[in-house]
């Protein structure tokens, strides 16, 4: 027993260290704001821009109540944990924890690190979470698929590494969040998927995430923090922000607000589908939200409806269950291809239309909360 205190001591020691000196009043906080940025990656130059429009942000905030943290590579060396601070009248970033390179941000034990650092800073407040990064759904690392510059396919991450580019799987990523948050945001390409949201489902109330493609800017933070930096997040008016600041340039973007103690109703409606109708059905007219040929992201209704044939009371059922587990969702008329989807009536929520052909691939997924709850 002292022998596992000590490594667990050691092996804390060595992801990095924070400071204890300048302990932060909490009587008064009533929310918490973690973005965990995986920006040593192609979208480095974008989280640059994303960090100044969060420090805008700030001037519309109550920053003795409400409060960021934000996890970012600092240098070669170095990640480090920051807070906004005002200093000489403007904001700017103030580092209160230090963590070893050695270790990537894509690591579970870094990311477990880094949010049990940043909550017990300021305990018993609402939380939300914003992971910031590449991402792909439930796609593993090793995926069968071969991803290409343009399109990583791979989880979450995405991180320049010794050794080519670093993940994790989006199992890891789940077991690794320590604590259970009031909300989970995805700024991440692809995660609005049942498999995501499925399997995070105990570590967060809500999830906001985008079923299709990103623009490599992200969210519109200095919009958008505002509504989320409170004790009673303006999820829906957030997400609204987030979708029209595209819509009003006219390019693609998608997003869905999911209430997450609502999923098991979708659960048990997809359950009795695949039960009835376990022959997966063609897929050439169903919107996919990759833009790519990668299959594994289709729109989850039209699988639904087609895999019934439209079965009336199948089908009401599940759109019951989606109506009050997708509280809002908002999906522009054009794929990131510019073309019209061969089906607009989108659920902003993807499925994969599952195929057991063996695969190390198809193996992964079967170890999934989503395919173990619906499989039969």
């Amino acid at each position: 027993m002292i022998f596992a205190v000590a490594f667990g001591v050691l092996c804390s020691m060595a992801l990095g260290s924070c400071k204890h000196d300048d302990e932060p009043e909490t009587a008064d906080v009533e929310s918490l704001t973690i973005v965990y940025a995986i920006n040593n990656s192609s979208l480095s130059s974008d989280f640059e821009s994303d960090c100044k429009e969060m420090l805008v942000a700030m001037d519309g905030i109550d920053a003795e109540r409400n409060k960021l943290m934000v996890y970012r590579m600092d240098n070669n060396t170095t990640c480090a944990l920051y807070e906004p601070e005002f200093k000489k009248g403007v904001w700017g970033w103030r580092k209160i924890c230090d963590y070893n390179r050695q270790t990537t941000s894509t690591d579970p034990a870094v990311l477990e690190r880094v949010l049990r650092d940043a909550c017990s800073r300021y305990p018993d407040v609402h939380r939300t979470l914003i992971f910031w990064g590449h991402g792909s759904a439930w796609t593993p690392e090793f995926t069968d698929h071969q991803p290409t510059k343009s399109a990583p396919q791979r989880a979450f991450g995405g991180e320049y590494g010794s050794r080519g580019l670093k993940w994790m799987e989006l199992t890891d990523l789940c077991q690794a969040i320590p604590e259970k948050f009031d909300v989970i945001w995805f700024d991440c390409c692809y995660m609005s998927a049942i498999e995501v949201a499925y399997q995070i489902r105990g570590k967060a109330d809500w999830l906001v995430a985008y079923p299709s493609e990103v623009w490599s800017k992200g969210l519109n933070y200095d919009d958008i923090l505002p509504y989320i930096m409170r004790k009673d997040p303006g999820l829906v008016d957030a997400a609204k922000s987030f979708y029209e600041y595209y819509a009003w340039k006219d390019a693609p973007a998608t997003v869905a607000v999911m209430d997450l103690s609502k999923i098991e109703p979708v659960a048990d409606a997809m359950k009795r589908i695949f039960g009835e109708y376990p022959v997966p059905p063609q897929t050439y007219d169903i919107a996919n939200y990759r833009r790519f040929d990668t299959p594994g992201y289709y729109d989850m209704r039209q699988l639904a409806d087609r895999r019934t044939g439209s079965n009336a009371a199948l089908m009401s059922s599940f759109d019951n269950a989606m109506n009050n587990f997708v509280i809002y969702q908002a999906c522009s008329s054009r794929d990131f291809n510019k073309n019209k989807w061969p089906d607009p009536n989108l659920s902003a929520v993807s499925m994969n239309n599952f195929k057991d052909s063996g695969s190390k691939e198809d193996e992964y997924y079967k170890t999934l909360d989503w395919y173990m709850r619906t499989a039969y």
